[in-house]
């Protein structure tokens, strides 16, 4: 996912709850730079892709966690199931690790989510 952006003049509040999604400053009267667009896409496409086959060997044998091929957003941490059989324990994502602050604020918001990457995660798993 990435977020097109097409404002020309000032962003008072560029997305404060995609904090971890990328964002692609759009000119509508300047078509070159969609080829900018089509770019991230592809990018973010092939990054996922190699995300799961990274992932593949893990998915079947690990119940209950959820792969993202990014860091989670805070608002979607808020929904996620702390019971039940839909309950997500962790949720694994590829490096680097969040800042502190993020980290502080996902445990504060779903305490029940072990949010790790996959370099943690795998370490626990030994």
């Amino acid at each position: 996912m990435i977020v097109v952006d097409c404002v020309r003049d000032i962003d008072p509040g560029a997305m404060p709850y995609l904090g971890n999604i990328p964002v692609v400053r759009m000119d509508p009267e300047r078509t070159v730079r969609i080829w900018v667009v089509i770019g991230c896409l592809l990018d973010e496409v092939f990054r996922s892709w190699l995300w799961l086959c990274r992932i593949g060997p893990y998915i079947t044998n690990s119940p209950g966690v959820l792969f993202t091929p990014r860091p989670p957003e805070l608002i979607a941490l808020a929904a996620v199931p702390s019971c039940g059989e839909d309950a997500v324990p962790g949720i694994v994502y590829p490096e680097p690790l969040m800042a502190a602050d993020e980290e502080r604020l996902f445990t504060e918001i779903a305490p029940q989510v072990r949010v790790l990457t996959l370099t943690d995660w795998l370490e626990e798993r030994r």
